[in-house]
């Protein structure tokens, strides 16, 4: 199992907002210019060729300007959004329930939510996407008629997405996905003066994939 090594200096910077720049320029090369995305059989195409965004699942996260809430979408109400799949652990902190879901759909304070949902609101700001769907904040957790409803929908609804952030690296929603804290592979050695030099070796995306967070959830 990789762990980051503890109790060591951080190996990364801090995160560099160009990295965010990069994932927007390149989704919107994919949906809209010469990606593979434009040809995806999900997306409906307008007579003219245009694309027209999905229909949006029963409820998002509208995460425009500097307000969130939970958005009741109406029937047929299309507009691109993003995805967020991450690893619950043992318990969620923030939830959609019978008793929030009123509060929800007024507003939702940033500093309430955990730390894979603040970056997920981050990502998606940068995309320029207004919503996002989370599920345990998007399906009302205690309330069974609606999970007999929405469940069955969830392949389609991160099929049909714009993106989906796939958070590897956070063990559960408590931890954040943006920044990374130390290499994962450390190793502690001395220079010509005997002071401690510390050489970070980023692993290969097929290993982090392969054992992230993700890959060992139930």
């Amino acid at each position: 199992m990789l762990t980051p090594t503890p109790n060591m200096p951080i190996a990364y910077g801090e995160f560099d907002t160009e990295i965010l720049n990069l994932l927007t320029r390149n989704a919107r090369d994919c949906l809209h210019e010469q990606g593979a995305c434009v040809k995806k059989g999900n997306l409906a195409s307008s007579p003219s060729g245009v694309r027209v965004p999905p229909v949006l699942p029963r409820r998002v996260l509208d995460v425009k300007g500097g307000m969130i809430r939970l958005h009741e979408s109406y029937e047929d109400e299309r507009a691109d959004y993003v995805t967020l799949s991450h690893r619950w652990g043992n318990k969620i902190s923030f939830q959609t329930t019978l008793n929030t879901l009123k509060s929800h759909l007024s507003s939702i304070d940033f500093g309430d939510l955990p730390e894979s949902f603040q970056d997920a609101i981050i990502v998606t700001r940068n995309l320029g996407v207004r919503f996002l769907w989370i599920d345990a904040i998007c399906i009302v957790q205690n309330d069974q008629n609606d999970w007999s409803k929405q469940s069955p929908l969830m392949g389609m609804i991160y099929q049909n997405s714009y993106c989906t952030i796939a958070a590897h690296s956070a063990r559960n929603s408590k931890v954040g996905f943006l920044e990374c804290k130390s290499s994962i592979h450390t190793v502690k050695t001395l220079n010509d003066t005997n002071s401690a030099l510390y050489l970070g070796v980023p692993p290969i995306f097929k290993e982090v994939i392969d054992y992230s967070y993700i890959k060992r959830r139930a």
